[in-house]
């Protein structure tokens, strides 16, 4: 069986030793590589050639939405989820549009990790629940996609 191959990039290394114990129980997927910033987050996804990055917001104390461009210029088909506290659903509209797949609260990230890299690595849009305001309309209006490419739960 083929896995999903994940870096994670994060620069909390509580948040990385918490995303670690819950990939670790998945057989379908190993994390590959792990980065505290921006740049090494690029330079990694180049050499080691992932199915998802899985990245902070904040990355380096920057606003996330930098860095997701950069990612998916070093590796085209590479899919980006974002995880974050920020709840509100103007972040999500705008980190769909710099390219990502998925937007996960790290307040559920316990429940959804798996799940959502299985949708976004399955070309769905993955959305926590618990985002306030995103439905499918706001999204298609906001992308102009339709919203049968959507998996909001």
């Amino acid at each position: 069986m083929m896995k999903t191959r994940i870096i994670i990039a994060d620069n909390r290394e509580d948040i990385c030793s918490g995303l670690r114990k819950i990939l670790a129980q998945e057989q379908d997927m190993e994390i590959i590589a792990e980065a505290n910033d921006t740049m090494s987050a690029v330079q990694l996804t180049g050499k080691f050639k992932p199915d998802v990055v899985v990245i902070d917001m904040n990355l380096s104390h920057k606003n996330g939405i930098h860095s997701i461009p950069q990612i998916i210029n070093t590796m085209k088909n590479v899919k980006v989820l974002v995880v974050s506290f920020h709840s509100d659903s103007r972040f999500v509209v705008r980190m769909l549009h710099a390219g990502a797949s998925g937007y996960l609260l790290k307040d559920c990230v316990h429940e959804e990790l798996p799940l959502a890299i299985r949708k976004v690595v399955s070309d769905h849009i993955y959305i926590s629940p618990g985002i306030a305001g995103i439905t499918n309309k706001n999204i298609e209006n906001n992308l102009g996609n339709s919203s049968d490419e959507f998996d909001i739960k």
